[in-house]
């Protein structure tokens, strides 16, 4: 087992099952209720923006010490960083690519809807959904899901963390649609996002730094991003 340099204390991963559980069940709702209690009306990819931006901030207070802690150990070492990072991404695009394959076979008509959900938001103010999803989402999600999902666990049962970081990063990602796929459908969607999860704890084990999973998920979501600008301009 490779170890961590860096261990999360017990009041962060405490603090960061908190924000977690409040950030996805009622974060979304205290947004609206705000927004009605204000007579405003904003649009999905504004609260999207907002929703992100608290979550990122709140990271960033919560983990402090944490991350201090680790960009002392990537700026040891920052090729280690960058090259787990991209060996990490080297990972995603095999086993998503191999993914896509089972995925066609088993459902032929089969598409992911939160996808569908971010590209639709992100025809209407991209700008505003390109600077969620590029700045704000990755540090916040590597820390809740990389940092309180599977460092602490890693620590003691090295498969346990895997399985538990890897399996709740897709599990949050499909959740909210339940009811909206078929079984099959929900599986599917499901599956979509294991290649990611589980490139990203590589990227973090392989490198021994939250940061180079911080980096691997900004790619990620610019390339996506970068895409969606492309398929934009040719409708």
């Amino acid at each position: 087992m490779k170890k961590l340099p860096v261990t999360m204390s017990k009041t962060e991963t405490a603090r960061g099952i908190g924000l977690l559980l409040f950030q996805r069940i009622f974060l979304p709702s205290l947004l609206v209720s705000v927004f009605t209690l204000l007579s405003i009306t904003p649009s999905e990819a504004e609260i999207n923006a907002l929703y992100f931006f608290i979550n990122f901030l709140a990271a960033i207070v919560i983990f402090r010490n944490f991350l201090w802690a680790e960009l002392d150990v990537a700026l040891r070492n920052p090729s280690r960083v960058i090259s787990s990072a991209a060996i990490g991404y080297g990972i995603y695009y095999v086993l998503s690519f191999a993914l896509s394959y089972l995925i066609q076979w088993l459902d032929p008509e089969f598409y992911n809807l939160n996808d569908a959900h971010i590209g639709a938001m992100s025809e209407s103010q991209f700008a505003l959904m390109a600077v969620g999803t590029v700045l704000f989402v990755p540090l916040a999600e590597e820390l809740l899901f990389r940092g309180v999902l599977f460092n602490k666990i890693y620590e003691k049962r090295p498969v346990l963390g895997w399985i538990t970081s890897i399996t709740l990063f897709s599990l949050v990602h499909v959740v909210g649609y339940i009811g909206q796929y078929s079984p099959l459908g929900l599986l599917l969607a499901f599956l979509q996002y294991l290649p990611a999860g589980i490139a990203l704890c590589f990227a973090y084990v392989n490198s021994g730094t939250i940061f180079a999973p911080i980096l691997f998920h900004t790619a990620i979501n610019t390339l996506a991003i970068v895409l969606q600008l492309s398929l934009d301009r040719l409708t």
